[in-house]
């Protein structure tokens, strides 16, 4: 190992939620089951159904608030409190609030969040919180309403966040530790989420129900969130306090 302090890159996707209740996309049941996602979910949806996006949004973020963190969550936060953000960083494709609400800090959220709204207009993202996702809302800046959308990223927009994504992975030293959990890497592929000069790197790690690009990783936990990071926990222990 190198004189340099290892890191831990996290990086979560929508099965990290799924156990607080917050169904994905790609499951048969809930509000994602009851609009055309190409309506609610897509750039150009926006810009011809943009009642019906804030409404079905503002539904997303009910069930949001009514959720709570799972023990997942509070692992998480727990690993950046114990080491500390500069070593353990969290990025998510999650649009909810639930690894703040646990007690993480800086997290990355690659696909936006139902806690902000965004002016298309003059591009000045604001912060609601937890208050109502309100199509009547006016941007602080320009003042205008119309071009006023939920602060989440549409499917056929540009993720800024993905230069993060890029900046943390393609950061990554041989003794850091990259850790994703839950996703299916179906929105963001393997090959941007793993350096092609890491695959199969043993301190490359996955958990997931059914880990996705096995071949990637060093390790894979066929579990869900909850029940595979305590498994994870005592080697990750050893390796960060080397």
């Amino acid at each position: 190992m190198s004189s340099a302090v290892r890191r831990l890159v996290i990086i979560t996707g929508a099965g990290l939620s799924a156990e607080s209740g917050l169904a994905t996309f790609r499951d048969a049941g809930g509000i994602w089951s009851q609009y055309d996602l190409a309506e609610v979910c897509s750039y150009p949806g926006w810009r011809r159904h943009r009642a019906k996006v804030f409404e079905f949004y503002a539904k997303c973020k009910e069930e949001v608030l009514a959720a709570q963190p799972n023990s997942a969550h509070h692992c998480l936060a727990r690993w950046q409190q114990k080491w500390g953000p500069q070593r353990v960083k969290l990025l998510t494709q999650n649009v909810d609030d639930l690894l703040e609400r646990a007690g993480a800090e800086r997290v990355m959220h690659l696909h936006g969040e139902l806690t902000s709204l965004l002016c298309d207009n003059c591009y000045r993202k604001f912060d609601i919180g937890r208050g109502p996702v309100d199509p009547t809302r006016a941007c602080p800046l320009c003042h205008e309403v119309e071009p006023v959308k939920p602060g989440v990223v549409m499917f056929g927009e540009t993720s800024p966040g993905y230069h993060r994504l890029g900046a943390a992975v393609d950061g990554l030293e041989p003794e850091d530790i990259l850790l994703v959990i839950g996703t299916s890497m179906q929105v963001i592929p393997v090959s941007r989420l793993v350096p092609a000069w890491r695959t199969g790197h043993a301190l490359n790690w996955q958990v997931n129900p059914a880990p996705a690009e096995p071949v990637y990783f060093g390790w894979n936990v066929a579990a869900s969130a909850c029940d595979g990071l305590p498994q994870l926990e005592p080697m990750l222990s050893q390796l960060m306090s080397d």
